[in-house]
């Protein structure tokens, strides 16, 4: 998308109607070059009404991303923040972010996008970020210790992210072992970690965060799993520019401080918003092997505790869903 669709977009996220000849010419362009751009928008997801002498609204939910506001959300970091780039459309964020030198230890880049065509979950499954109505965005930093001694940051990350939503207003917020913010049974979001480097020394830690702002109206599961966005429970939550520098900037500090400290109290802060406690789960671990018990939290290095007929077992990779009783 060019600085001119932007402009169109930041131009009509006001909620009112705006005439095509005033907006063709604050644009200096013609009015069959705007409604070029106006159909652009379109296909790219934007739901921009027109009227024959109406003019033009942006309608249904979502508002394009201002960076004056995540900038301002991202302040605490200072000058460890190296980049923070806005991208209207991406394959992946992590895959963007990935694909560039990665920052000097102690910086973090941060990557927020519109539209995310080919965003990845656990095990590949999509994410696609609707345009206006998700949060989707990655950070990628370098932490002075092993790849081998991260197994739990996800778990510390998913936390943060959460206890930031809290703080925001957004309260209730429980997490599906390993990377799944969850409201009332429905998947509201997912983390996901890509952890790259040498058996011994520093590791690149790219973390992908993904969180349903808004949803279209039709949309109500994905995959079979039913999903929630935050304005249906929240309807006067923060707007989700805002809410992505918050996470990003409290995703960069936890991530810090695990490389520093280790998991500060993760048993403890896990235990309040664990939905798979007590209850009946299925454990796939991908290659065919399934077991089944009950999920009864998690240990010290964030492995899942699965109770089986047999004995306690400690999983630190699996694919969980709940069994009905």
């Amino acid at each position: 998308m060019g600085v001119t669709r932007r402009w169109i977009l930041e131009m009509l996220a006001d909620g009112r109607r705006h005439a095509g000849a005033a907006l063709a010419r604050e644009l200096g362009v013609t009015r069959a070059a705007l409604g070029q751009h106006i159909e652009r928008l379109r296909d790219d997801g934007w739901v921009i009404e027109g009227r024959a002498g109406g003019g033009y609204c942006l309608c249904g939910p979502g508002t394009p991303l201002r960076r004056r506001l995540i900038e301002q959300e991202l302040t605490p970091l200072g000058e460890r923040l190296a980049s923070l780039e806005i991208l209207d459309t991406v394959a992946s964020t992590s895959d963007h972010l990935r694909g560039q030198t990665p920052p000097a230890p102690g910086c973090v880049h941060v990557c927020v996008a519109e539209l995310q065509t080919a965003g990845r979950g656990r095990r590949g499954r999509g994410w696609r970020a609707h345009p206006g109505q998700s949060i989707t965005q990655s950070l990628d930093q370098v932490l002075g210790v092993a790849p081998a001694a991260l197994t739990s940051l996800g778990l510390v990350v998913a936390l943060a992210t959460a206890e930031t939503l809290e703080r925001a207003g957004i309260t209730g917020i429980q997490l599906k072992w390993p990377n799944d913010l969850e409201c009332n049974g429905a998947k509201l979001g997912g983390i996901l970690l890509d952890v790259t480097g040498e058996a011994v020394g520093s590791a690149r830690v790219v973390t992908g965060i993904g969180i349903n702002h808004d949803l279209p109206h039709r949309i109500r599961d994905i995959g079979g799993r039913a999903v929630t966005a935050i304005r249906e429970h929240w309807p006067h939550a923060p707007a989700r520019d805002i809410i992505a520098g918050r996470v990003a900037c409290a995703v960069a500090a936890a991530c810090e401080g695990f490389a520093a400290d280790g998991a500060v109290d993760l048993k403890a802060r896990w235990a309040q918003r664990d939905s798979l406690a007590g209850r009946p789960v299925t454990l796939d671990f991908g290659n065919g092997h399934t077991e089944v018990g009950r999920a009864v939290g998690i240990d010290d290095d964030g492995a899942l505790l699965l109770e089986t007929k047999a004995k306690l077992q400690r999983c630190l990779a699996g694919e969980v869903s709940v069994r009905a009783v």
